[in-house]
Order: structure tokens, then C-alpha cells, then sequence
């Protein structure tokens, strides 16, 4: 557990990007397997990942024969407790592995919340999966209502903190719309970019955001085939942000 015990030192440093960072690295080391950090499913931690873990442990357990219904009743639990993290798990799961559910059973009914209650938080984890970076390179486009959608679940959580502060130092006068946009194209930024920003003990993380350097790291561009429909999006949303794409493209360092 040393790196989840680093990454909870960085967070109570106020370092969320940098403690993220070291969290996905023990999650692609461990798969999840093990003790779970304390930190992985608050606000503080990208719900992505949380997610991943939740996934890769109910995945494990089933197909390995290790009492699945253990797994499967952690992740029920989180999505009592209205955990973020576990209803994207939850999402992840049908999207990609639904017989899963078929062998461990469905947690939907367990959860004592009415069809509209569901619907809201399957609508807003299916919004933060689709922006998620990973997810926004595939084939599917991501409509600017999903975009606004992922907006609204990620308000008050660390992973929205990068795109907040660069729209605040650049398209202040149109924060909500210029967030959506960022979603909606490049996509929510991971660990592994924002690991490429400076430790907030040697530079305000908002001077970083409002400099030419924050806007060619956060901003990464994309070559996959939606990247052309979302970034249209994008600027669709947000004119402002429309124009700091352009002049993203124009930067080289």
C-alpha cells in the first residue's frame, strides 16, 4: 500500500492531480486486488478510477471462484452510499461485460431507489464515463447534452478542478458552458496529463491553467475518428473556448 499511502499524503499536501496519478499507477499494478485506499472512492479521487478498481475486483473474483457475491455486495453498498464511483462501475460493467451481472446477480434492486432515482444516476455515471479521455478516443461521438450532463455530476469533485480552472483563467464570463466544452472535447484529463503539471507548492495550479504551457498540456488534441465531431461540438458550445482551440493548435514546446 506504499503508493495509495503517497497518494493520500499529496492529497492532504493539496497536490488531488498528482495523488490521482500515483492512485492509477497502483491500480494498473494491482488491478485493484488487495486492500482498497481509504481515498478511492471520495470526491477527492477522479471516479474513473474507483470504478476500474470496483470492475477489475468483480471481474477477478467471479472468474477466479473467489466468493463474487463479496465483491458484488461492496459495490451494492457503495451505490447505497450514492458513491459516484460505483454506479460508473456499474455502467462500465453492462457496457462491457454485462454477463457478469447475469452470474453475480444485479444490484439495481437493492439499492431501495425508485426508476427515476436510477435513471438519474445511470444517466449522470454513463455522462462522466463518456468524457472520461479513455473513453472519449473511441467511435462514438459525445453529443454536447452529455457533455453538459458530465458537467453537472462532476460538480464539487477534484477531476473537474483542471477544466474549472482553465476556463476561469480564459472564458470566465461563460464558466458552465466552457467546462461542457472541454468535456466534450478533448475529454476530462487524466492522471497522466495532469502529472505533467507543476506541484502546486511551486506554482498556483490557476497561473499554470491561464499559461500557454497549461493550455498545451490540458488540452491534448486527438486524432481518433470523433475527434473532428467533438471538437466541433466543443466549440459549439462555447465560442471562447472555440477560439482557445485554435490557438492551442498554434502552440509548440
Amino acid at each position: 500500500m506504499l503508493l495509495p499511502s503517497r497518494a493520500a499524503d499529496l492529497l492532504a499536501l493539496g497536490e488531488p492531480e498528482k495523488a490521482a496519478t500515483l492512485l492509477a499507477t497502483w491500480l494498473n499494478q494491482s488491478g485493484g486486488l488487495g486492500d482498497l485506499p481509504p481515498i478511492l472512492f471520495t470526491d477527492d479521487t477522479p471516479a474513473m478510477l474507483g470504478a476500474f478498481a470496483l470492475t477489475f475486483r468483480i471481474q477477478n473474483a467471479t472468474f477466479a471462484g473467489t466468493r463474487p457475491q463479496d465483491e458484488a455486495a461492496r459495490l451494492l453498498a457503495l451505490m447505497r452510499e450514492d458513491r459516484l464511483a460505483a454506479w460508473v462501475a456499474y455502467v462500465h460493467i453492462q457496457a462491457t461485460q454485462p454477463r457478469l451481472f447475469d452470474l453475480v446477480g444485479d444490484p439495481l434492486a437493492g439499492t431501495g431507489l425508485s426508476s427515476a432515482q436510477i435513471e438519474a444516476r445511470i444517466e449522470d455515471a454513463s455522462a462522466l464515463r463518456a468524457v472520461w479521455f479513455g473513453f472519449s478516443v473511441d467511435d462514438i461521438p459525445t453529443p454536447a447534452a452529455t457533455a453538459i450532463r458530465a458537467r453537472e455530476a462532476l460538480q464539487g469533485r477534484a477531476e473537474l478542478a483542471p477544466v474549472t480552472r482553465l476556463c476561469q483563467a480564459h472564458c470566465s464570463d461563460s464558466l458552465a458552458t466552457c467546462e461542457a466544452a472541454m468535456l466534450a472535447y478533448p475529454g476530462l484529463p487524466q492522471p497522466g496529463v495532469t502529472i505533467l503539471q507543476p506541484f502546486a507548492s511551486t506554482l498556483d495550479p490557476a497561473e499554470f491553467a491561464a499559461s500557454d504551457r497549461g493550455l498545451f498540456t490540458l488540452m491534448a488534441p486527438r486524432r481518433d475518428s470523433a475527434a473532428t465531431t467533438d471538437r466541433a461540438t466543443a466549440e459549439g458550445l462555447n465560442a471562447c473556448y472555440g477560439k482557445l482551440l485554435a490557438r492551442r493548435d498554434t502552440l509548440a514546446f
